[in-house]
């Protein structure tokens, strides 16, 4: 198996996007100082699949999404999403802290 062969094969296991694409999803939301912790944040419409793959994918929790307007200067508003999940630490991968 090449090199391109495994990355194609690695993609397609993460839902069709790159483990680096990811990353700079889930570290839109995170909490930088503590990537465990509960996860509420905005994200635009354009990243929102990406997002709750992300999010799944570094928590082993699900995300819910509720559809908000975005506030963009000029633009006016466009439509958005305040994801909100329990995060790693509370999740079934987690370390117990902040569970239930």
């Amino acid at each position: 198996m090449t090199n391109d062969q495994i990355e194609a094969a690695k993609t397609e296991l993460l839902g069709g996007y790159s483990e680096a694409e990811l990353r700079l999803a889930f570290d839109r939301v995170c909490n930088a100082s503590d990537w465990k912790a509960p996860i509420r944040n905005a994200v635009s419409a354009t990243e929102l699949a990406i997002t709750l793959y992300a999010i799944e994918f570094f928590t082993a929790t699900k995300a819910k999404a509720r559809p908000i307007s975005l506030l963009c200067g000029v633009a006016g508003s466009v439509p958005g999403y305040v994801v909100e999940a329990a995060g790693y630490r509370a999740g079934p991968a987690g370390d117990g802290e902040g569970r239930s």
